[in-house]
């Protein structure tokens, strides 16, 4: 499966955007603001993932816990300096650690607070795309281009 992510609107607070899955927009996008350190590397659990294409892999979200949850997990992001980089269910921005929310509508409580609504159903059309077994290409490799 490939998505893609195209980002819309960068403000003070996070990152909005659309995903996609051949062509088709699956869900809306909710990441926290891009912010680099002085080693030149995205900030870890306060920064957006930087922009680029990355494998993904299904994994345990909270494994052992009555919530847990399969989820999607970017690897290899800036070398392995950013890790458990998930795309998985939130509203606000205080939702994640770096990772990348989902939802259907976006909305904002003023003061430049961001977020994203009717997670919950956009996570499961996101995992429920994937399980379209006749349009996926065996040959090629699970990934997502930011």
């Amino acid at each position: 499966m490939k998505l893609i992510l195209v980002r819309t609107a960068y403000f003070k607070s996070g990152v909005w955007g659309v995903m996609y899955r051949d062509n088709f927009p699956l869900c809306l996008t909710l990441e926290r603001p891009f912010l680099v350190g002085e080693d030149g590397l995205t900030k870890k659990n306060i920064s957006c993932v930087p922009a680029g294409t990355y494998p993904i892999k299904k994994v345990t979200r909270h494994p052992g816990r009555r919530d847990a949850i399969e989820v999607w997990e970017l690897e290899d992001v800036e070398s392995g300096h950013r890790t458990k980089i998930q795309i998985h269910i939130g509203n606000w921005i205080k939702d994640s650690l770096g990772c990348i929310l989902v939802g259907t509508e976006m909305s904002s409580s003023g003061d430049d607070r961001a977020m994203i609504l009717s997670s919950g159903r956009a996570f499961r059309r996101l995992m429920d795309s994937d399980r379209d077994s006749s349009s996926r290409d065996s040959s090629s490799r699970d990934s997502i281009q930011i």
